[in-house]
């Protein structure tokens, strides 16, 4: 195979699909399948890395084509963005079909070529998989809608979280709690179909799963067995921990008296059946496969939840590695990314030595990371990149990460030195996230105060938007710096 930065033509795809289900059953032993330890991940954000079709999203195919460059680099494993089909409203974490890989990454065969490709250099590939929620158009979600109505498969009527409205003192319909959504207004939308309101944490197109439904769960663990079964080594599950409720759905405490919408995450995250939920996936799926289970933990977690995670007190496995994000959020204010801070370099010191103090003392293993595609550039975020000091501030960062303790964690292009876009224009927002909070602002700056609030807005994008870290993977400096052909213009 030609080198990756040659753009010379990968060869034929082979039609047969690889198969790897005689793993499936294979008992697996805890202390001798800990090769993720000694892992160097780089995080691919598919969509950016290379384009190979000239659609102008990156695809399976450009992954394969820079294999040897990854491996070149020292990589050994490989966390692939989503790559199962979608409408990408959330570019890819708003799943259609768990089982099929999404038009614009490439097919099922391309997966299967990647994995063997990778495996015959050493290396390994993980999935980045959302089992918190689907798109609405995933056919569960179609299929429980229609049963919510007495009409279609009533098998599914409890694979989503469902509810009535409650009706206010004058008589008017409203939703079923208080709840926000981590992006924008009610965590509630009304379905016409089911004449019922469905949760969605996210977006208003992302429907909660209901984890407390048993037919549910082995649905989402036979799509694991599934991936698992072509030989994926290993899934990064997003936002997991937020897939037990309190039962009940009650009403958040009234924070903000101004409106209806409360902050809910003690009601969502963490949930009081998280852990049986996770131990029973660990048993039924995992055990049998030589994997690695990297969760992500959304919406706040500390060290001590932690702990429940990476070391249950009935000794049964949930989680191999977490992703937390307490360093990232040292410049929020009360949570909200949105609203910045100031902050001391104390204060990373102070939260990074607690994590590596903390999962010692376990006998667990850390994660060590500074950015990905939710977050900004860290050469932007935790340095000051002039250009002259640039090169010094990444070096800096490189050895901040690869002496700590833990797993590594490199989002691609960090090798790179890769900064935050240094202008502000309105087309370069794609991710749905920033659009919500852009679109809320007023644009019309007729006062001082006013245009105190744009320009802060516009800041807070550059600073902390998650498009930063989604521009184009650069390879050389043509046009479109490498990522597809000069002539592409979508």
């Amino acid at each position: 195979m030609s080198s990756s930065l040659t753009g010379a033509p990968l060869p034929a795809i082979a039609a047969s699909p690889v198969q790897y289900s005689a793993s499936r059953y294979q008992a697996r032993i805890r202390e001798d399948n800990r090769w993720w330890k000694e892992a160097v991940i780089y995080q691919i954000y598919v969509p950016s890395f290379k384009d190979t079709n000239k659609d102008g999203y990156g695809d399976i195919r450009g992954v394969i084509q820079n294999l040897d460059y990854l491996h070149d680099l020292g990589i050994n494993t490989i966390w692939l963005s989503p790559v199962c089909d979608s409408p990408f409203y959330d570019m890819g974490y708003d799943m259609s079909d768990y089982r099929s890989i999404g038009p614009k990454s490439g097919t099922i065969n391309d997966l299967e070529t990647l994995i063997q490709m990778a495996h015959e250099r050493d290396m390994k590939i993980l999935m980045d998989i959302a089992l918190n929620h689907t798109s609405t158009e995933h056919a569960w979600f179609k299929a429980s809608r229609e049963a919510q109505s007495d009409v279609g498969d009533q098998s599914k009527r409890n694979y989503y979280i469902s509810r009535d409205g409650k009706v206010d003192p004058d008589g008017n319909e409203m939703s079923p709690n208080n709840w926000e959504s981590v992006f924008e207004g009610s965590m509630w939308e009304y379905d016409e179909v089911a004449k019922k309101y469905y949760l969605h944490i996210f977006g208003n197109v992302q429907a909660d799963f209901n984890w407390d439904c048993a037919a549910l769960r082995e649905e989402v663990f036979e799509v694991l067995r599934f991936w698992l079964d072509k030989g994926i080594d290993g899934f990064r599950l997003d936002a997991i921990n937020l897939v037990s409720k309190v039962p009940g759905l009650p009403d958040a405490p009234i924070l903000n008296p101004s409106r209806h919408e409360q902050k809910a995450n003690d009601f969502f995250a963490n949930g009081p059946n998280i852990h049986l939920y996770l131990q029973e996936m660990y048993e039924k799926v995992f055990t049998h496969y030589k994997c690695v289970v990297l969760g992500e933990m959304s919406c706040g977690i500390t060290t001590q939840q932690a702990v429940d995670y990476l070391a249950p007190s009935n000794g049964k496995p949930e989680i191999d590695l977490i992703i937390q994000f307490n360093h990232v959020e040292l410049d929020c204010i009360d949570g909200d990314k949105w609203l910045l801070r100031d902050w001391q370099l104390r204060e990373l010191k102070d939260v990074t030595t607690k994590w590596q103090h903390t999962t010692t003392k376990i006998g667990a293993w850390n994660t060590v990371w500074m950015e990905n595609h939710d977050q900004p550039r860290a050469i932007s975020r935790f340095t000051y990149p002039t250009l002259v000091l640039r090169p010094y501030a990444a070096k800096l960062l490189a050895l901040h990460m690869l002496t700590l303790r833990g797993t590594v964690l490199i989002y691609q292009g960090q090798e790179l030195g890769l900064a935050n876009p240094e202008d502000f224009t309105e087309d370069m927002m794609r991710d749905i996230e920033t659009l919500i909070f852009w679109r809320k602002i007023d644009h019309v700056a007729t006062d001082e105060a006013s245009r105190k609030r744009l320009e802060a807005a516009k800041h807070a994008i550059k600073v902390k938007g998650r498009d930063a870290g989604r521009v184009l993977m650069p390879w050389d400096r043509t046009e479109h710096r490498g990522f597809t052909e000069p002539d592409v213009t979508s």
